[in-house]
């Protein structure tokens, strides 16, 4: 019992996803977009069904668009590779700016309305809404700096841009390199960007690669501290692990192994 309550107690568990539902169960109507939406505590989550059905709804009935020059899949994955790369509908419109672009973002937006009418989020807002909160208010980011002193992530080529700011604000409470205090804190990553797989999904592996120059000593391989090569394959045979090193050899972003 003393265990569970100086130590397991207080630890967080779970994917990006479950984690950050969480946080926003508490803190949610603290937030407010760039359009004033806001949301409650007890939003609901849609589900791919949902939000299919609700994005078809916006582009065929709602804005009279060509379901075949405007796929209602595609203007989803396109909204959902927008919040992957931590874009607002203005946002994305400005990014990009061309016709199709600016019509999705037309969509993007009205589908965002109609999620805040709802009290719902889909599963991307789930990683945007806690950064841009974080980023717009300080005390709230305070808080859960506080909290989560020590973070692990693994599986971190496969994290997406939205998901490396939220890290990043959370272990850094978003100050200066010069500024930040490691005393008692630490981030620590677990990755391998050979393994990069869900580039789709619009997962980056450089952010693995840039670890070292981000968060580390930014020294080289063999002079680091704070990076260590894990080299040693208990998975495969070794004429399986000759053959992919061998395919992958001429890779030019990766980290040598």
């Amino acid at each position: 019992s003393r265990v569970y309550k100086n130590t397991i107690k207080d630890l967080w568990c779970g994917t990006f996803h479950s984690l950050l539902a969480r946080i926003l169960r508490f803190d949610i109507e603290k937030y407010q977009d760039e359009r004033g939406r806001q949301w409650k505590k007890n939003f609901s989550i849609f589900d791919e069904s949902d939000v299919q059905s609700l994005i078809k709804e916006i582009v065929v009935k709602q804005l009279n668009l060509d379901s075949k020059k405007f796929e209602p899949r595609s203007v989803r994955y396109a909204i959902s590779n927008a919040k992957n790369e931590g874009f607002s509908p203005k946002e994305y419109e400005r990014e990009y700016g061309d016709y199709k672009r600016r019509v999705i973002a037309q969509v993007y937006t009205s589908y965002q309305d109609r999620l805040a009418e709802n009290n719902a989020l889909d599963f991307d807002d789930l990683i945007l809404l806690p950064v841009r909160l974080f980023q717009q208010n300080e005390q709230v980011l305070g808080y859960w700096h506080n909290k989560f002193r020590h973070i692990l992530v693994d599986e971190y080529q496969d994290t997406n841009r939205t998901q490396y700011q939220l890290i990043s604000l959370l272990s850094t409470y978003g100050e200066q390199k010069s500024q930040w205090k490691w005393d008692n804190r630490s981030v620590f990553v677990v990755g391998d960007a050979d393994q990069s797989i869900y580039s789709f999904r619009m997962a980056d592996f450089t952010i693995l690669l840039d670890f070292q120059q981000d968060f580390g000593d930014g020294l080289e391989d063999d002079d680091t501290r704070s990076m260590v090569k894990l080299e040693e394959n208990y998975r495969s045979c070794e004429n399986i692990i000759q053959d992919a090193n061998y395919l992958i050899e001429s890779n030019t972003q990766r980290s040598e192994k």
